[in-house]
């Protein structure tokens, strides 16, 4: 996979980030690097709630390979570009792929799709 380069952040611009919302502290482990070179070598628990911004085919792709069969039942997935023609096709091509139908059950205002885990 080839990196557009477009969307990257230092780990202190997230913590800052995270600090300034309230959610600091040592309660989040970074991975720090693409997602095609951290999520195959991460250790990933239970997700109850998993929040994909990854702009790119590509990118989603490989997130949603790694992190999908770790979400929990009840729980949900948030496509922030869902509705770019990357992110969607990404997500139907790997839902095909799976054997899964998942249709968003909000399609909040800021263009992000949410998806209820079976």
């Amino acid at each position: 996979l080839v990196s557009s380069g477009i969307s990257s952040s230092s780990v202190e611009n997230v913590r800052r980030n995270l600090d300034g919302h309230g959610f600091g502290g040592d309660s989040f482990k970074y991975h720090v690097g693409w997602f095609q070179d951290t999520l195959p070598t991460a250790e990933i628990g239970p997700i109850a709630m998993l929040r994909l911004d990854g702009d790119l085919s590509e990118s989603t792709q490989v997130c949603l390979e790694h992190l999908f069969d770790h979400g929990v039942p009840g729980g949900c997935i948030i496509l922030d570009d869902y509705p770019l023609v990357g992110s969607r096709k990404a997500w139907d091509e790997f839902c095909a792929a799976v054997g899964v139908k998942l249709e968003p059950v909000i399609a909040c205002d800021t263009g992000a799709d949410y998806f209820r885990i079976p």
